[in-house]
């Protein structure tokens, strides 16, 4: 990990990435050790092709608790359902940024890397970001890492050209499903994007025009240069 993130570092020097047990990464979340997720590491090194762009598949049925994570889940959601996910491609940029109100459970399946900012950042009532407060950090194969309701955060960033990342995502069942409801236009409402889902793109962001987003990223698109 030194060497990877020592040379990401050289490659990208306006940015100082940090490793994600830097006491720094508590502003956004938590770091939970002793989880034993092999299998879970295994099931989809032999199930995800990489390819250009980011996939999501849900995982469904009992697959959504899976027992090596069963005493986190309780400790971190409590009784509720769950939805598992896992996220896989290649990623350089930051377009947008995103948050729920409630907690968010990942196991990084490879090395990569996550940009992330702070809800109590967005300026209002705009309702913008200025991209320059994200941080970086650096997230080994096998850490399981919780995002918490106030971080914003986003697809990560492969750190292996080759490789690509992949992960595995947990939320409360129902996140980023679509609202059967039109959302007031001012305040928070302008960023609901789905159930439990609150979004904010940047203009240069391809997916994002001619749509509902709200495009209130401000300042460069962070393009990072990986190994």
């Amino acid at each position: 990990m030194d060497r990877a993130l020592k040379k990401l570092n050289e490659l990208n020097p306006d940015i100082d990435m940090l490793p994600i047990e830097d006491g720094s990464f508590l502003r956004y979340g938590r770091v939970h050790h002793g989880c034993r997720v092999d299998a879970l590491l295994g099931a989809l090194d032999a199930g995800a092709e990489i390819g250009d762009g980011v996939t999501r598949t849900e995982m469904n049925g009992a697959a959504t608790r899976p027992p090596e994570l069963t005493p986190l889940l309780r400790e971190v959601f409590g009784p509720v359902e769950l939805q598992m996910e896992w996220v896989w491609g290649r990623n350089t940029r930051l377009n947008a940024l995103e948050y729920h109100k409630s907690a968010e459970l990942a196991v990084a399946c490879t090395d990569m890397i996550v940009l992330l900012g702070l809800v109590c950042d967005i300026s209002w009532p705009a309702g913008t970001f200025d991209v320059s407060r994200t941080r970086a950090f650096f997230i080994p194969r096998g850490t399981v890492y919780e995002i918490s309701p106030w971080c914003l955060h986003h697809y990560p960033v492969h750190v292996y050209e080759s490789e690509g990342f992949r992960c595995l995502v947990i939320l409360p069942r129902g996140a980023h499903v679509p609202i059967d409801f039109i959302p007031q236009p001012e305040g928070e409402g302008k960023l609901m994007q789905g159930r439990n889902t609150w979004f904010i793109a940047h203009p240069e962001d391809p997916g994002s025009r001619g749509t509902s987003a709200h495009l209130g990223l401000k300042g460069r698109t962070i393009e990072m240069r990986t190994l």
